[in-house]
């Protein structure tokens, strides 16, 4: 297959549940809609207990892809990189906030190096709301938090407040989340939008020598 030379080949490897279908749809539809140098070569689904990846990657390395961008959980992102270079496919993994997991580790070794993902929760933050849950959690489990901790803090912060609001009036609990915007939180201001999901900034990281950084670029 012939491409496109001033454009990278992107190729997708998602996790085939409710998630995975619609981050990799959402993921479709937004490169889509953007002017970006970048060309979808391939588009493999793999199952929840899948642990051999030869026969996707041996698929998607006829493309000659640049990028391979992961859905799905760390355990098999680690299978993919380390099954990847086993077959000498030379590429750059993306992948996305699953990525931040000891698991990736365990099963991809160095292979993990350079993989670089997005995430939402900056625990090092010096915002108020950031410092202030961190110094917390960290008091509480001798642990620093990571997204899903934050996530649930701000979850049940939520439910606490509606419910103080609304009392057991469910529809006002409906109404009251529906139409909260410019909430103050450890991810910055949060809004709901009309289906009722929430979204909030993301920044890059990646793994270098072994460790969950920030990335710089380069």
């Amino acid at each position: 297959m012939s491409r496109c030379p001033f454009k990278y080949g992107l190729a997708i490897i998602y996790l085939n549940n409710d998630f995975g279908v619609g981050f990799k749809d959402a993921l479709l539809n937004e490169l889509e809609r953007q002017s970006v140098p970048i060309e979808v070569v391939g588009v493999e689904g793999s199952l929840l207990d899948e642990k051999d990846f030869r026969t996707i990657l041996s698929k998607l390395a006829q493309e000659n892809p640049d990028i391979i961008f992961m859905v799905g959980i760390a355990s098999q992102y680690g299978l993919i990189m380390k099954q990847a270079e086993e077959m000498g496919m030379k590429v750059q993994f993306l992948s996305m906030r699953s990525a931040e997991d000891p698991m990736l580790f365990e099963n991809a070794g160095e292979t993990a190096e350079g993989m670089i993902y997005t995430y939402p929760f900056d625990s090092s933050s010096t915002q108020l709301q950031i410092e202030k849950f961190s110094t917390a959690f960290k008091e509480k489990y001798n642990a620093v938090p990571d997204a899903y901790a934050a996530e649930g803090y701000e979850g049940f912060r939520l439910t606490a407040l509606a419910f103080k609001e609304c009392k057991k009036d469910y529809e006002c609990i409906k109404s009251y989340l529906t139409n909260l915007k410019g909430f103050e939180s450890v991810f910055g201001n949060l809004s709901f939008d009309e289906n009722g999901d929430v979204s909030y900034e993301f920044f890059l990281k990646t793994v270098k020598n072994g460790e969950f950084v920030k990335y710089e670029g380069g």
